[in-house]
């Protein structure tokens, strides 16, 4: 019998079972990004649709293939808001504009080749840095791929390249239109709902996922199937985010949205966190003992994200919701039964359990955080604001050099560049698309480049091979514009699917749907296979010139990005601490306000050095979570200050005055210190651990505590003859300084652990 001639003790060589969890990794990760998802499919759908139609449109009226069905499918996938009519026409004059002037430009500068590399590398770079600098992307950024390709067409019909020009004006302009009359008329889709929706998903199953680890952190052994890591959803959540700042231009609005992303991706690293203490190796008995009050608290907290969900998935109104206040009473209720359980096993087990009962204490930590400090308030809270519709947020300082964006631009030139001269001495009219490639492919961080490198070389053979399939079984046999119009559906419904994924699988999407429409766009149905393999060939060409270019030559990485950022939010909070005197209502609002946009922009950066993992140089966990910390402490100072400004404060007593002064100095001392390090070029890990060592909680509970000794005693008759919002506000005030307590200890230990993961 076969069995019988294999050894009894055979195994499995390395290389195969490196294969085999190479093979189920990738399951696993198809099988999580591609799953349905609430208003998947219906968007999907919708951009496939619009991106045939818009085609289809193209095809009957003669005015393709050009750039028209690239910058429709690009301004479906990364257009920051919804396009009205007069943002139509505005980006069709645009357009008209950068044309005009590329024609001009190209007639003068093709007779002189030796001067027309220099000004395509300039040009390049220029145009994009102050595109990338005003904030244009989508459809605005392929501007300047519409401004280049003019310089390729001149090489290859000098004659007439004007009428490519002008067919490529005319495609653009349908495609466009097409979108304005969807998004305005036929088929609206704001962002803000969808990003609602997608955050009440995120709860709900981040719900479940602690149920599950729960279970298994009893039930754990040998057959227990504990949950998989879990994929954070803030790629997905940040776009929409951003479409949603744009299209509701509501900066009270957009604070609220902030908040509601940044606590559930918060939300996603302490239940990742809780799910590695879980699958620590303990004794399952003494873990058996306080399940009772474990698992009230985690009934507690799930009934808590329930009703986050819940208010995510109407609407995020902010109200005095009373249903909220009861589940965080249950919680701090089971809470204080856990710990009173866990120091009744602590007095009663002997020492040789101590890793059990670190487990537990660990364990308990990580659902006391989660319990209270993320589920404190309803998801969304915003301390102390009150802004107005007409409040526009203070953006960052447009003056000056952005030194690592003009470096990045300048990378930019030199791919394009080199890009130009390999597509014009290949002397083949379709590479035009290693320009295309080299302008969009690069990005400011080495991990994302190299990320969305790779997914590019996976949507490049996606998209090749859903354009060669409809090549080769379609247009033969069914040559119309219906079929025509059914084809790009079908292709751009599956690329569609993929880039609504997270991070891992999106930009793969993005770019299948980019590379079918280039190799298969034309004026009709066509069987020709051979232009569309040189376009997708050329795709990949521009991925090698990018890699020499943006990964070998001065690579930069994210955490060059996060410091400044984290110094703009301690500027902000310092500017509260000790704010000036003449300081207005509406200047508070605008710090706040720059607090929010400094989050917002860590919260992007953080992404990336996650991606780039240990080559990053930081803790992208601990840089998240000390972005909400900071925004935490910004957002109550404001609070106080602009309560002292409503309902100005008599004069304090002394004892009052001196403690109060003695917790600002201690919060600007901290604060300042880490401002220090963060613009220090190169800090050392004993100058951090020094730092976090200096801050102390007694520095700001001994102050408190002369104000608490004090208000017991003569205090409160003191204040008797305050008037009552004023009285309230400082009572208020102080209450507020014993929640910065706790708020600054975190922040310390979260800036101690940002550089964590360096080696």
């Amino acid at each position: 019998m076969l069995s019988s001639t294999i050894p009894s003790e055979w195994r499995m060589p390395a290389a195969l079972q490196q294969l085999y969890a190479e093979a189920a990794w990738l399951l696993q990760l198809a099988t999580e990004e591609l799953r349905p998802r609430p208003g998947r499919i219906r968007t999907s759908v919708r951009m496939a649709f619009i991106a045939a139609v818009g085609a289809a449109l193209m095809t009957a009226l003669h005015v393709g293939p050009g750039l028209g069905p690239v910058v429709l499918w690009v301004a479906l996938y990364g257009s920051s808001s919804a396009f009205t009519v007069s943002a139509g026409l505005m980006l069709i004059a645009a357009y008209a504009v950068m044309l005009i002037a590329s024609v001009f430009l190209a007639g003068v500068l093709v007779d002189f080749p030796w001067m027309l590399l220099p000004f395509l590398a300039a040009a390049t770079a220029l145009i994009s840095y102050a595109f990338k600098k005003q904030g244009f992307v989508g459809a605005w950024f392929y501007m300047v791929i519409a401004f280049l390709d003019t310089f390729y067409l001149c090489v290859f019909d000098p004659q007439n390249f004007g009428w490519s020009v002008a067919y490529t004006f005319s495609g653009v302009a349908v495609g466009i239109a097409v979108l304005v009359a969807f998004d305005t008329v036929l088929w609206p889709d704001p962002a803000e709902p969808k990003l609602l929706h997608s955050l009440a998903d995120t709860l709900d199953r981040q719900r479940r996922r602690l149920t599950a680890i729960g279970r298994a952190y009893f039930d754990s052994g040998a057959a227990t199937e504990w949950p998989q890591p879990a994929v954070s959803r803030l790629p997905v959540h940040l776009p929409l985010l951003e479409r949603a700042r744009r299209e509701i231009k509501n900066p009270q609005r957009e604070a609220i949205l902030l908040a509601a992303v940044t606590i559930t991706e918060r939300l996603h690293i302490e239940i990742e966190r809780l799910l590695a203490i879980a699958r620590d190796n303990v004794s399952r008995d003494i873990r058996a003992r306080p399940r009772p009050e474990i698992e009230a608290v985690l009934q507690a907290i799930a009934a808590a994200l329930q009703q986050y969900a819940h208010e995510a998935g109407t609407g995020l109104k902010m109200v005095d919701d009373h249903a909220h206040q009861q589940c965080f009473t249950k919680i701090r209720a089971s809470l204080d039964a856990l710990q009173a359980r866990e120091d009744l096993i602590l007095d009663e087990l002997r020492s040789v359990d101590a890793a059990a009962v670190a487990n537990i204490a660990a364990f308990t930590q990580s659902l006391r955080r989660i319990g209270e400090r993320l589920l404190n308030h309803p998801i969304g809270y915003v301390y102390g604001l009150a802004f107005s519709k007409e409040t526009k947020p203070k953006t960052t300082e447009s003056g000056g050099v952005d030194g690592p964006l003009m470096r990045h631009c300048t990378k930019l030139g030199l791919a394009a560049t080199l890009g130009y001269v390999v597509g014009v001495v290949s002397h083949r009219s379709e590479l035009s698309v290693i320009v295309w490639t080299a302008v969009m492919g690069g990005l400011p961080t080495y991990g994302a480049t190299l990320r969305n490198m790779i997914l590019r070389i996976v949507g490049g053979v996606l998209g090749g091979l859903l354009a060669l399939a409809i090549i080769i079984v379609v247009s033969p046999n069914f040559p119309s514009v219906g079929a025509y119009l059914l084809a790009f559906f079908t292709a751009l419904f599956i690329c569609a699917y993929v880039s609504l994924s997270s991070g891992r699988l999106a930009y793969a999407g993005q770019q299948g749907g980019m590379a079918f429409v280039v190799g298969y766009a034309a004026l009709s149905p066509s069987a020709n296979f051979y232009e569309p393999l040189w376009r997708v060939w050329g795709i990949f060409l521009g991925l090698l010139i990018l890699t020499l270019v943006f990964l070998l030559i001065a690579p930069e990485y994210a955490a060059k990005g996060i410091a400044p950022r984290l110094a703009g939010l301690l500027r902000s909070a310092l500017d509260l601490v000790r704010p000036a005197a003449e300081i207005s209502a509406e200047r508070v609002q605008e710090i706040d306000m720059e607090a929010t946009l400094h989050v917002r922009e860590l919260l992007v950066v953080a992404e990336d050095a996650r991606m780039e993992g240990r080559q990053s140089g930081v803790n992208p966990d601990r840089v998240i979570d000390a972005a909400g910390t900071l925004r935490r402490i910004a957002h109550r100072l404001s609070g106080m200050i602009t309560a002292r400004l409503l309902h100005p404060e008599p004069e304090l007593p002394p004892e009052f005055r001196e403690a109060r002064a003695e917790c600002v100095s201690a919060l600007h001392q901290s604060l300042q210190s880490w401002l220090d390090v963060l613009q220090d070029e190169h800090p050392d890990r004993r100058r951090i651990a020094e730092v976090a060592a200096r801050f102390t909680p007694d520095r700001l509970t001994l102050p408190l505590g002369k104000l608490h000794e004090h208000l017991s005693t003569s205090g409160l008759r003191e204040l008797a003859s305050w008037p009552a919002a004023a009285r309230s506000a400082f009572l208020a005030e102080i209450e507020s300084y014993r929640r910065l307590v706790v708020l600054m200890t975190e922040l310390n230990q979260q800036f101690a652990e940002i550089p964590a993961a360096t080696r």
